[in-house]
């Protein structure tokens, strides 16, 4: 269903990949699946630190498609940031340090990390992209 690195993440986080996408899905302003030729490349989502904030929390999972399907998905990785960086100054990720392909993947947007924390014995690193 998911990457097997987006799978450690939230399992170390203590969730279930599918638990992990329903509470992504229903905590979020909106998300939405990238198909590619039907099948599911990635979830997406977003949320507002507030209603006038802007500031945003970006969250995304990737499917083992994603590989399969490079181009697109960078594509659409660089659509998203832009129409979100046109509503919000700045778009902030939470990552799992391990994940090293998601970690490059969001330094490849612009992000940088501007903080770590513990989770247990896994770090994770907030990652945030101004305007």
């Amino acid at each position: 269903m998911i990457r097997d690195a987006d799978r450690r993440e939230v399992e170390a986080l203590g969730f279930t990949p599918q638990r992990a996408i329903s509470m992504s899905v229903e905590g979020s302003d909106a998300a939405f699946v990238q198909r590619i030729e039907g099948e599911p490349v990635a979830y997406w989502g977003w949320k507002a630190h507030s209603l006038l904030s802007s500031r945003a929390n970006v969250w995304m999972l990737s499917t083992p498609a994603a590989d399969l399907h490079p181009v697109a998905f960078a594509r659409e990785s660089v659509r998203l940031r832009d129409e979100l960086l046109e509503r919000f100054t700045a778009l902030l990720a939470d990552v799992h340090a391990a994940h090293t392909v998601a970690v490059r993947w969001l330094e490849w947007l612009g992000f940088r990390v501007v903080a770590a924390r513990s989770v247990g014995a896994e770090v994770f690193y907030t990652m945030q992209r101004d305007r």
